[in-house]
């Protein structure tokens, strides 16, 4: 049987299969809408988080993938063996709707691969007395066609939550910016309209490779939000910078050694209102 990775690539051809493979899955065609009905009410329902899903992602957008890739797996097998480029462009499409929305990956994928299982069960249970070896050409193709899916799904959902990600990193990053600078007065009735707690923080190496730096402020902001037990607004970079804990807020006795472990130093300045923040940053030494 040919190599199911030959087909990974799009335009790549489907593996070579038989007239009686062929035949065996023209045979579930009348089924599709069915089977995407079996998939999306029933084997995805014993998935675990699936059943919180809105009623219109379940009922409306789940069967239409899985009826896309039951139509496109049975277009490619009976009458189109290669694999086009736009082959995957549904499945992308709906891993960014998923990301968007906070569906977990895992229960992304897991549907797919359910719906893989749904999908083999039904060529099973249309296959004939004979037709077991045209049941193993079609395995090899199924393997094949799941793991261009999943992997276009995971890497889309990946690169889509790493974008949101960023941006919501990018407007935190403006908000303390503007604080600081009294140019972006916090809106009436947030937690930044009153006295805030402002740290300066600082790495002693000073100024880090860009990969280097990352990782250091991964560490710090991961070292700031233990402390406070909250997620702190900063603004950091590979030196150092500054963060905003709303409130009068004590500073915790652990800080300084969970900055140390971090790389860092902290100098804070007394809780004050954020539009005076440019008079906040007079140091009073580094925190014990």
């Amino acid at each position: 049987m040919t190599d199911v990775s030959d087909a990974a690539d799009a335009g790549a051809p489907v593996p070579e299969l038989s007239a009686t493979a062929r035949a065996l899955v023209a045979r579930c065609a009348p089924r599709v809408n069915a089977l995407a009905r079996l998939m999306s009410r029933d084997a995805f329902e014993q998935l675990r988080g699936y059943a919180e899903l809105p009623t219109e992602v379940k009922d409306v957008e789940i069967v239409a993938t899985a009826r896309h890739g039951l139509r496109l797996f049975l277009e490619r097998v009976v009458h189109d063996p290669r694999t086009g480029p736009g082959d995957l462009d549904f499945f992308r499409e709906r891993a960014t709707q998923r990301a968007e929305e906070g569906m977990p990956l895992h229960l992304l994928l897991t549907t797919h691969c359910v719906g893989v299982r749904v999908l083999w069960q039904a060529l099973c249970e249309a296959a004939r007395p004979g037709e077991y070896a045209a049941l193993a050409e079609l395995a090899g193709c199924l393997l094949g066609a799941e793991q261009r899916i999943v992997s276009a799904v995971t890497e889309t959902y990946l690169d889509e939550q790493a974008a949101l990600a960023a941006e919501r990193r990018e407007e935190r990053r403006s908000l303390v910016r503007g604080l600081l600078a009294g140019t972006s007065p916090p809106s009436d009735g947030s937690r930044l309209d009153g006295p805030s707690l402002v740290l300066s923080v600082q790495l002693p190496d000073g100024p880090r490779a860009p990969v280097a730096a990352r990782r250091a402020v991964r560490r710090l902001q991961a070292a700031l939000d233990r402390a406070f037990g909250r997620e702190v607004l900063t603004l950091l970079d590979g030196a150092g910078g500054r963060a905003i804990v709303p409130g009068r807020v004590p500073l915790p006795d652990d800080l300084a050694v969970l900055l140390d472990g971090a790389g860092g130093r902290a100098y804070g300045s007394p809780p004050s209102p954020p539009s005076r923040s440019r008079r906040s940053r007079r140091r009073r030494g580094p925190l014990p």
